[in-house]
């Protein structure tokens, strides 16, 4: 392994979050220490695990100089992120989760970009499920060259809405960028409020075609043992039309509620709201916004819709049956 960049200032900073990760936490160090690009530290913050997530990290540390070790009581994701960053000495951040890992070139592909001058640089990441059997992302190479078609994308998730697959020029953030989330209790989509919150500085961006990322499916993971309420829904597009007052982005983010309170109609965890029913109604009276809601809503989502009791009888036959043949009658955690 050529480590003679080690005792130079580091040009990435790798951030990994690490919660109950004892049983990942070796294979995604180990992805990290063996890229072939070499110039980085690797920064790993324990948020309070109760495993032996912080032993494992102990004894990475004593194998390698570049990694340092962050132990903070269970705050959260964002929390860990925003320790991380504020160690961190690299010119760019890259985050990684603690049960996920690179591809080996993923840094080097990565670095050869943002250093002809890009803000943000991410690539297509692939999905590996419990078999070893995996997906992958297909974006195709692309720029943008100004802020405001980045925020466009961002905003209609039109980029990949996660910290994770690309790396980040450091100037971008500020401790107020993690906090956001952190203050707001944003656990589910804190990704996507940071990616939002940077967008302002965002001039260039690159997309690359190629695979940098290794997404691992975790079934006890939060993403797969929650749901969360139409309440915490709105308070995150709330966030975001905070970050971004445009009438643009108040447009979308009504779009974006009207699809997540059809969607959450047919949660069986969450109670059936007649007031938001009526909200989409009238959304629906527009006849292009009923197009947009026709294609980009789920048919079985949008049966019976224009009539109450029946929409009502609908969904909650639809959320019995989901619940005791989809997830054979287990409860998820609401997050309000």
């Amino acid at each position: 392994m050529d480590i003679s960049d080690i005792n130079r200032r580091p040009k990435i900073s790798i951030i990994v979050p690490i919660y109950k990760a004892e049983k990942y936490l070796d294979r995604c160090i180990n992805s990290i220490i063996n890229q072939s690009y070499q110039n980085f530290e690797l920064i790993l913050v324990n948020d309070g695990s109760p495993d032996n997530s912080l032993s494992i990290c102990y004894v990475w540390s004593k194998k390698d100089a570049r990694i340092k070790i962050v132990d903070q009581e269970n705050q959260g994701a964002n929390a860990a992120r925003l320790n991380g960053y504020c160690v961190a000495q690299g010119e760019y951040l890259c985050f990684v989760d603690a049960d996920d890992t690179l591809p080996k070139d993923a840094l080097k592909k990565l670095y050869k970009e943002i250093s002809k001058g890009y803000d943000v640089v991410k690539g297509n990441y692939a999905t590996m499920n419990f078999y070893d059997k995996y997906t992958c992302s297909t974006f195709p190479t692309f720029e943008i060259l100004n802020t405001e078609n980045y925020i466009r994308k961002i905003v209609t998730n039109e980029l990949i809405p996660f910290l994770w697959g690309g790396l980040y020029r450091r100037a971008l953030f500020t401790d107020e960028i993690f906090n956001i989330s952190i203050r707001n209790k944003i656990i589910i989509g804190e990704d996507w409020i940071t990616n939002v919150g940077i967008a302002k500085k965002i001039g260039k961006f690159l997309q690359i075609k190629e695979v940098v990322y290794e997404y691992h499916v975790n079934s006890t993971s939060t993403m797969n043992t929650t749901v969360t309420s139409s309440d915490y829904m709105e308070r995150t597009m709330n966030i975001v039309n905070d970050l971004i007052p445009s009438d643009e982005v108040k447009q979308i983010i009504l779009r974006k509620l009207v699809f997540g309170y059809i969607q959450n109609s047919f949660i069986p965890e969450l109670n059936f709201s007649i007031s938001r029913y009526k909200l989409v109604l009238d959304y629906l009276k527009d006849s292009s916004n009923a197009k947009m809601v026709k294609d980009n809503v789920k048919k079985k989502h949008l049966l019976f819709v224009s009539y109450l009791p029946v929409y009502f009888i609908y969904s909650r036959i639809y959320c019995i049956l989901y619940r005791w043949v989809k997830l054979k009658g287990q409860k998820r955690k609401v997050i309000n």
